[in-house]
This record gives C-alpha cells, sequence and structure tokens, in this order.
C-alpha cells in the first residue's frame, strides 16, 4: 500500500496523508487471493481549512463624508432681482446736488468763440505808462525809493551823532564827571544783568522783580543826573 498526498485547492493547512486503495496484483498461481479489508472511515482523514471572510469591497456609507460642492457664482443683478422689489419712489434716482441761487439777476458770460477786438489810441506806443498794471508797479517803485531815502537819511543821522558824542567823549576823556558816569552806568547794567540771568535760571524772574530793578534804574539815572549837574559846573565839559 502507498501513500499520496492529498491537497486541496485555496487551503492553508498542512498536507495529510490518505490511505490509497490497494493496487490489484495479478495471481497465476491457483491459490485464492486474499480480499483486502476496507479501510474504516477513521484511518481516513480529512484535512480541515479554515476559511477567512474576505474584506468587503463595498464603501461603508456611514463614514464616508460627500465631496464638497463649488459654490455657484451669482451677479448683482440675480441677487438684487431675488430681493424684495422696490416702490416706485426708492427707484427715482437722487436729485443732483444744485447751487441755490439767491439773486434774479441774469449774467452774460464772455463768448471766447467771437472775435475780440480792443481799440487803442494811435498814440499809444508813445505813452510813458500804458497799462493799468504798469502804473502801480510805478507807484509801489516810487514808494519803495522814498522809504529807502527816509532810512538813508535816519541813518546818516545817527552815523552824525554817534561821531559827535565819540568825538566829545574823545575831548572829555579827562573830564572825571564823564569818567564816573560812564563807570556807573557799566557797572549798574553788569549788575543788572547778572542779576536778571540769576533769576531766569533759578525761575524767579518775574514782572514784580523786573519793575523793581526799573524803578531802581529810574532813581538812579535821576541821582545821576543832578549830580552831574552840579559837577559840570565845577568841571565844565569840553565841547
Amino acid at each position: 500500500m502507498s501513500l499520496e498526498f492529498l491537497q486541496r485547492p485555496n487551503s492553508d493547512a498542512a498536507p495529510v496523508p490518505v490511505a490509497s486503495s490497494p493496487e490489484p496484483q495479478i495471481n497465476t498461481s491457483t491459490a485464492p487471493v486474499p480480499v483486502p479489508e476496507p479501510a474504516t472511515a477513521a484511518s481516513i482523514e480529512e484535512p480541515v481549512t479554515i476559511s477567512e471572510p474576505a474584506p468587503s469591497q463595498e464603501p461603508d456609507t456611514a463614514t464616508e463624508v460627500p465631496a464638497p460642492e463649488a459654490p455657484a457664482t451669482m451677479s448683482y443683478a440675480s441677487v438684487a432681482a431675488s430681493g424684495p422689489q422696490q416702490s416706485e419712489e426708492e427707484r427715482r434716482a437722487h436729485a443732483v446736488p444744485e447751487i441755490q441761487h439767491t439773486d434774479d439777476e441774469v449774467h452774460e458770460l464772455i463768448d471766447v468763440d467771437s472775435p475780440h477786438i480792443s481799440s487803442v489810441p494811435s498814440d499809444f506806443q508813445s505813452q510813458e505808462i500804458q497799462t493799468e498794471t504798469q502804473a502801480e508797479r510805478e507807484r509801489l517803485e516810487s514808494e519803495a525809493r522814498e522809504k529807502a531815502q527816509q532810512a538813508k537819511e535816519v541813518e546818516e543821522k545817527v552815523k552824525q551823532k554817534a561821531q559827535k558824542a565819540a568825538e566829545k567823549a574823545k575831548a572829555n576823556s579827562d573830564n572825571p564827571v564823564i569818567l564816573g558816569n560812564t563807570v556807573a552806568v557799566v557797572a549798574l547794567g553788569g549788575l543788572l544783568g547778572f542779576g536778571a540771568y540769576r533769576k531766569y535760571t533759578a525761575g524767579e524772574l518775574t514782572w514784580k522783580v523786573a519793575g523793581a530793578w526799573a524803578g531802581v534804574v529810574g532813581v538812579f539815572a535821576l541821582g545821576d543826573y543832578y549830580a552831574s549837574k552840579f559837577l559840570f559846573k565845577k568841571y565844565p565839559p569840553k565841547n
């Protein structure tokens, strides 16, 4: 008896040996041929296969999310047509703003398209002043020349006074009264300037302080005037 391996397709089980039917033998002798016994059911074992269910190819409708649809394009006209209808008053266009006219006079505009001719006298080119603009310019230039002349005269007077004062100071450089007045004025000016600066930096310079100092300067000038007048009698200045 030979063993053969039987294997079924689509099976993951290992092949199991199964007893095959006995091959017939030809006996030429006269002795009786023994009859083989049939194989019992227990001796034949068939392979047991466990089939696993194949995965379902059908889509899961419970978890599938539909793809978003592209938004439809809508025009302004379609949106306006889908809304409520407007009344006649709402459809009417707004009034154009205009300037309120408060006068009843009629003003005529200059017609720039028509030919325009201006007549002038025959001696127009010989006139010194030909236009109103030229006359206004001549007047302004004349006023400017007069003001410049007046300023020049004032400057000359100031120079003359300064020159006379310098000559007088030079001539009276040895006069004790003039020297004393000069020293007193310089000292008082320096003292007032230094005091004003200190008050300003300290934040104490007020109109009341300035008025008090102005009063002191006035009293000093009055006293110096009478003192100089008295001393000039003893030391007369040179002219």
